[in-house]
């Protein structure tokens, strides 16, 4: 895991505090489609970068352009390294930008 889905992972369980309440909090990947899980993960990606980025970040072609977009909206460039990742289904992009993290689950 990378520092880019720590942070994601971050924001998508403070979705589930905001909009399910800490009574219904449970974590739990195992189902995607769950309409609470998409709000989170929505909520997630919106928080970090707001999606008009999308198609910016899709195009992007050199780690400059992430390093700058990143340094515009004051995050990290591991995060924009990312939803780039996220967008184009190109993992092994702009990898280097991204801290690996160990964590025990």
């Amino acid at each position: 895991k990378g520092s880019d889905m720590f942070w994601f992972s971050f924001f998508h369980e403070a979705g589930h505090v905001l909009y399910d309440g800490k009574k219904d909090l449970l974590i739990n990947d195992d189902n995607k489609d769950d309409p609470r899980e998409v709000r989170a993960d929505r909520f997630a990606a919106e928080f970090l970068i707001p999606s008009r980025y999308d198609a910016l970040i899709s195009s992007f072609l050199s780690k400059k352009e992430v390093v700058n977009l990143a340094k515009e909206l004051g995050i990290s460039p591991a995060i924009v390294a990312g939803r780039y990742q996220h967008l184009t289904k190109k993992w092994h992009f702009f990898k280097e930008l991204i801290t690996p993290l160990k964590w025990k689950e």
